[in-house]
């Protein structure tokens, strides 16, 4: 794939991303199907050739991706896992795209050092003593 069409890609993702933020205050907090209409509208055979990704992530945004509890609803109030913000969205989109395995210390010190600097910032703002750390 080339530097444009990597370019455009994102780009298409970044517009489905912003579309569905602008939107989210009109729509349903959670919008789901059963099983067997869902079934009925997305088993198909498996393609015999590749499509083009515009047209899968399109689909994906507009038929698949939809169908959940929207966490970062205004009107969610139940389940909440996380804290879905703009700058995490880009967060995330970033760590995928190093595909960051942070296993160990030896395959990613970068990353595992800044998490233990967040723990300690945390720590700092609880009061706990100074060098908090995992068990």
């Amino acid at each position: 794939m080339s530097r444009e069409q990597m370019l455009d890609l994102g780009q298409k993702a970044l517009e489905l991303l912003v579309e569905r933020i602008e939107r989210l205050p009109g729509e349903n907090a959670w919008e789901g199907e059963f099983r067997q209409v869902l079934e009925e509208q997305l088993l198909e055979d498996a393609p015999e050739d590749g499509r083009p990704a515009e047209e899968v992530m399109e689909r994906a945004a507009r038929e698949v991706m939809l169908l959940t509890l929207r966490n970062d609803h205004p009107r969610s109030f139940g389940f909440i896992p996380s804290s879905p913000t703009w700058p995490g969205v880009v967060a995330d989109f970033m760590t995928a795209g190093y595909q960051i395995n942070r296993c160990t210390w030896l395959v990613a010190s970068g990353p595992n050092q800044l998490e233990l600097v967040v723990i300690d910032w945390f720590g700092r703002w609880l009061g706990y003593p100074e060098g908090p750390g995992c068990c």
